[in-house]
């Protein structure tokens, strides 16, 4: 089992305090990635000590009175008050909170108590299943802390009672709630919607990307640092200069009515990442006919919703699987193998995790080689060529096709996507073995 472990990035004898907190089964080392040395360098926070906060957590199932068992989430949370208040971070007072999953509810359930809430000044809860989390499936028989989390639990029901009551008219504190535009794990029914308006916000990436940037220049570090260098308050974030620039992307580009399609990707991107999906969905619907690149895009968007909520999305799930197989089809007629191949590798992998129809996967699988072999052989076609190797039963080509992708340097993001959908793929083919291989693959490369 992992050592869970806290540790300073930064400590001095400072009174401002940014303190992170892991989610379940993560690590004070590694879930943050570089976030916490991106604001330790940053001028304008050199002020603020930085400290990483860890508790246990992991997979392993929960054996009380044989083995220790993992704290639940009402214990974790007195564990992070004490350290709040009397013990570890007992000198500042002027903390910033930033939490990630299954951290936020810890914080949360924390933040109730008085002399917390007193210390605390920012709060950020980035992908936090605030309304609880519907994907939590058989593990909850086995982890309690997977059991707090789920939707209608005992802990989500009276957090969300608890925290309205003493909450209603005005938070003591900056709170911010952040989605990730691609989270695929925790919903944004879940993690913002439930609060108001002036308190959400969206970054790129996914339920783990997102608080992993690649550079100190990607949203997440603006997010934090416009709250904490501001005076204003919690709505001063909106003004900062990263949304700034998608603010004026939509001023720009929002009543153009023809776009080049580079243009309207661009304008489809600035509406999701201040929070207006359903208006980039419905411009992208309005606009993909004829352009096998757009309706894929658009195929992406279904395709996220579908795989948030599989049980309940169904019909969303079928419209991304209807649009990929057009933009295949409108991609061979115009002789554009590089988005024949994209929209025909997930028509693939729709019809084995939708449809549950292996056949009609694999004869894909082919038609999707025959377009790869006509496109320049770069980093996608080869990750493409692996998973379509995959649904063929061709385990070792796959994995060699993957090797040669990861070998052209992809970027992390494009990485962890490659990951992803070969493990995706591997379990819906219930290849135990071809999984272990993969995982052993790409185990230099991701976060694991």
């Amino acid at each position: 089992m992992k050592q869970q472990t806290s540790f300073s990035v930064r400590k001095t004898d400072s009174t401002k305090a940014i303190i992170f907190i892991h989610g379940f089964s993560g690590e004070a080392h590694t879930t943050f990635g570089m976030l916490p040395a991106f604001l330790a360098g940053d001028r304008e926070l050199v002020d603020w000590d930085i400290h990483c906060f860890g508790y246990p957590t992991s997979l392993f199932p929960d054996i009380t009175g044989v083995w220790s068992a993992d704290p639940d989430l009402t214990v974790l949370s007195g564990y992070l008050s004490s350290a709040l208040i009397s013990t570890r971070y007992n000198q500042y007072t002027e903390i910033a909170i930033i939490a990630h999953s299954m951290g936020g509810l810890i914080a949360q359930r924390s933040l109730l108590n008085d002399t917390v809430a007193q210390r605390i000044n920012h709060v950020f809860l980035f992908g936090t299943p605030s309304n609880g989390l519907q994907k939590a499936g058989l593990l909850r028989l086995f982890k309690r802390q997977v059991r707090d989390m789920a939707s209608g639990s005992p802990f989500i029901t009276q957090l969300r009672l608890d925290w309205t009551n003493k909450y209603t008219d005005q938070l003591p504190f900056n709170f911010r709630v952040i989605a990730g535009i691609r989270d695929e794990f925790v919903p944004v029914s879940s993690s913002v919607n439930i609060f108001g308006e002036q308190h959400r916000a969206y970054v790129a990436g996914n339920h783990l990307e997102m608080v992993k940037p690649a550079t100190a220049e990607e949203e997440i570090v603006f997010v934090i640092k416009g709250a904490l260098s501001a005076s204003e308050g919690v709505d001063s974030v909106l003004g900062s200069s990263h949304l700034a620039g998608y603010f004026e992307i939509i001023a720009t580009l929002g009543d153009q009515e023809e776009l080049a399609t580079e243009d309207l990707v661009r304008l489809v991107l600035a509406l999701e990442m201040v929070g207006q999906q359903e208006r980039a969905i419905t411009l992208l619907d309005s606009q993909h006919t004829g352009s096998a690149e757009l309706t894929g895009t658009l195929a992406g968007r279904f395709k996220r919703q579908w795989l948030a909520n599989p049980l309940e999305k169904t019909l969303e799930g079928e419209r991304a699987y209807e649009l990929y197989k057009q933009g295949f089809d409108q991609a061979l007629q115009q002789l554009d193998h590089y988005q024949a191949f994209y929209n025909g590798i997930n028509v693939a992998f729709l019809e084995l995790a939708l449809h549950r129809n292996r056949y009609n996967a694999r004869t894909m699988a082919v038609h999707v080689l025959e377009q790869c072999n006509l496109a320049p052989r770069e980093k996608w076609r080869l990750a493409t060529e692996g998973e379509a190797q995959l649904y063929l039963g061709e385990f070792d080509y796959a994995l060699d096709c993957y090797d040669a992708a990861l070998q052209m340097e992809p970027e992390p993001r494009e990485i962890d996507s490659m990951y992803k959908q070969a493990i995706w793929s591997a379990r819906l083919l219930e290849s135990v073995t071809s999984e272990q291989r993969l995982e052993k693959l790409f185990a230099p490369f991701v976060s694991l």
